[in-house]
């Protein structure tokens, strides 16, 4: 089964829950989407330095060592989880969902996210403690956002994509709720060994609310 989980993610299948989201529109070259509010660990960091906060992250739910959070349920990390009996004072291991999600403020500050399990934490309130305290739990409400989808490298193409999203919303006339381009979130759906074109990498730009959805996710 590992072997299986393994090759499927060489070859780009995702198989990891995702946030949920209605499409509202369909365009060409991308998409508007409206998501639903889901619950996130996130960090702030000014440069990626030695996958610093991803690796803050990754601890948290538990990825390579014993989880760093507190919470008194003991549940199996594997794709996907098979929670097991509970035990006293044991820290909980988090399935991995996908995006990995990235935000930058505009003024050098960025966020990365990653969004829980939805079905097993609705709320920030039931969602384990970190024990790191450059880790926190939020809320992430609801959102109408542009999607532009690309496979190969997700940091060099960032800004390209970004200010093509950009520039293709301000074409149809929709408002961004961010003052540039720069500020564009990019989200990650796959591990670094999956082959490069088959990779699935998104940026976001939040916009104003528009009519009704069309179709579901």
């Amino acid at each position: 089964m590992i072997i299986v989980d393994f090759f499927m993610q060489v070859f780009g299948i995702i198989r990891e829950e995702q946030p949920k989201y209605e499409v509202v529109k369909q365009h060409d070259a991308y998409e508007i989407r409206r998501y639903a509010p889901c619950v996130a660990a996130a960090t702030d960091y000014s440069t990626v330095k030695e996958n610093g906060p991803f690796m803050r992250l990754a601890g948290y739910i538990g990825v390579l060592s014993e989880p760093k959070n507190i919470k008194a349920e003991k549940i199996a990390m594997t794709a996907p989880v098979i929670m097991s009996e509970k035990e006293e004072g044991k820290p909980e291991a988090i399935a991995m969902t996908a995006p990995v999600l990235m935000a930058n403020d505009g003024q050098g500050l960025k966020t990365m996210r990653f969004v829980l399990p939805g079905t097993k934490y609705p709320t920030v309130e039931s969602a384990p403690v970190p024990k790191d305290p450059l880790v926190r739990i939020e809320l992430v409400p609801a959102r109408t956002v542009a999607v532009l989808k690309y496979s190969w490298n997700l940091r060099t193409q960032q800004e390209k994509k970004s200010k093509e999203l950009w520039e293709l919303i301000k074409n149809d006339n929709y408002a961004p709720c961010i003052e540039s381009a720069g500020q564009a979130e990019v989200a990650g759906y796959n591990p670094p060994f999956t082959l490069p074109f088959l990779r699935t990498n998104e940026v976001m730009i939040p916009i104003k609310d528009v009519s009704e959805p069309s179709e579901q996710q």
